[in-house]
């Protein structure tokens, strides 16, 4: 099982291109925040918290680029920005529970942490593949165009990946199949 606070991580993919230049993916460790729920008993908390999204965890993939001209304008650098956001609830009455709700409500929190990490995970691997296709996009005559087709290819991408994430919901039903559930 993957740690909610990874290390941050550097990852260099080498790029695909005559020339092999490494463009950097940085992973920044997920920043976690939580909101506070009451109760006395799984059933109260379960009550307060509903059904549906419980946690929820919000991605962003940025990128910045330089180009250099000679007769045609090309890549020179290219750098990749992965961050993501975890919000889960936190049960402020835990410690005074019977020892069985808290043993439903610690599996009830690994495994929704566990299904938000998933959705960390697809951020993950669209900056992974960014970085692996940016490279393709090659040069063009002017700036503006290169500028143009990196774009395009950022954003199909990471548009890709927010797809991947609502499938993922989809087949997990929310992290349900994956054991996010209080009763």
């Amino acid at each position: 099982m993957r740690t909610l606070h990874p290390v941050a991580a550097s990852i260099l993919v080498l790029a695909a291109t005559a020339h092999a230049q490494p463009f950097n993916v940085d992973i920044h460790p997920a920043e976690i925040e939580t909101f506070d729920v009451s109760g006395r008993t799984i059933d109260e908390v379960s009550g307060r918290i509903g059904l549906g999204h419980v946690a929820r965890t919000r991605w962003h993939v940025g990128w910045k680029y330089a180009f250099e001209e000679s007769g045609s304008c090309r890549l020179k650098d290219f750098r990749v920005d992965v961050s993501a956001t975890i919000r889960m609830p936190r049960w402020v009455d835990r410690d005074s529970a019977s020892p069985a709700d808290r043993r439903t409500w610690d599996a009830f929190d690994v495994a929704m942490r566990k299904h938000e990490e998933g959705h960390r995970e697809n951020g993950i691997h669209a900056g992974q593949e960014l970085a692996r296709e940016i490279p393709g996009v090659g040069s063009r005559g002017d700036c503006g165009q290169l500028k143009a087709a990196i774009e395009e290819t950022a954003n199909r991408i990471v548009a890709k990946y927010g797809q991947a994430d609502a499938d993922y919901d989809r087949v997990t039903n929310n992290g349900l199949t994956q054991g996010a559930v209080l009763r």
